[in-house]
């Protein structure tokens, strides 16, 4: 089966392009496919599109959490995303090739994942990011592009995918304070970003006088990848003793913020770019440092 996967992955890979899938997309759907791959080759069972089982991807899971260099179990949102990426495959070959893929059959299990409000970073350690920005030499290329990304990311709620293709055609002076921001977001659907014309107006200069096309680039005027814009901001993160990673912290702590300044939910749903409601509506539960100030104001009544 491995051979016909290749076959049916090549084209299912232009149908990801031609659709306009991410770059992002594309990488995950890869390694899965990959992984899948590898699996059906130390696999007891030889597998074929008429004999496929659900027991057969529930082994792939297993084999997944077995190829783990840590000893922990895989993540149910990981496993989710494995399923999806393969159940949309093989759907795909189902419908354009002559495959017997009982799709219904082999997929008919969900793997439940508890709800927990997404985490940002808290109010003393956002003092420690902020004076870093104070620290930086944004006459030094290093420094500069250090402030460009982490205010972007911390003012506009931008997403890492988004930050990749920010060009310096994308900004828009819209008033005397304000610029926005044209990005393609998740789904490749247009929208726009906001911020402050104060944070950022130097570094823009600064960019522009420097002929940089891209936002996230080297001194080579390459493009960073997902990859090389997530060990920066870990770098950072390291460097001022935070315990947190990667671009998605950030987004969270931008959401809460603008809750927590009063912002209406439906602003703040249309300023994260989500399509529902919803999922804006997780940001609104405190953390816990949260309930344990708020308490402490009150536990003397």
């Amino acid at each position: 089966m491995i051979s016909k996967i290749d076959k049916y992955f090549s084209y299912f890979l232009k149908e990801l392009e031609l659709t306009n899938k991410s770059i992002n997309t594309i990488t995950s759907y890869k390694t899965t496919i990959n992984s899948f791959k590898a699996f059906l080759e130390s696999y007891e069972k030889h597998i074929t599109t008429s004999n496929i089982k659900k027991i057969d991807i529930l082994a792939f899971l297993d084999y997944k959490n077995d190829m783990l260099e840590k000893q922990s179990e895989l993540k149910n949102s990981s496993k989710q995303l494995y399923i999806t990426h393969l159940k949309t495959f093989f759907t795909f070959i189902n419908e354009n090739f002559e495959t017997e893929i009982n799709i219904k059959e082999i997929f008919n299990f969900k793997i439940q994942n508890p709800k927990r409000t997404p985490k940002g970073i808290e109010e003393e350690d956002m003092v420690k990011v902020k004076n870093y920005l104070n620290t930086l030499d944004i006459d030094n290329f290093l420094d500069l592009r250090r402030s460009m990304i982490l205010k972007i990311l911390i003012f506009s709620g931008c997403r890492r995918g988004e930050l990749q293709e920010i060009t310096i055609d994308d900004f828009n002076l819209i008033n005397d304070e304000l610029y926005s921001i044209s990005v393609i977001g998740k789904g490749s659907k247009e929208r726009t970003l906001y911020i402050p014309k104060q944070q950022i107006q130097k570094e823009l200069e600064l960019y522009k006088q420097m002929g940089f096309k891209y936002i996230a680039t080297s001194s080579g005027k390459k493009r960073l990848n997902g990859s090389q814009i997530y060990k920066l901001l870990n770098t950072i993160f390291k460097q001022l003793n935070l315990h947190c990673s990667g671009v998605h912290i950030l987004r969270h702590t931008f959401a809460k913020n603008m809750i927590n300044k009063g912002l209406n939910i439906t602003m703040v749903k249309e300023l994260m770019g989500h399509s529902s409601i919803t999922t804006t509506s997780i940001y609104t539960n405190p953390s816990k440092n949260e309930i344990e100030r708020s308490y402490m104001g009150v536990s003397n009544i």
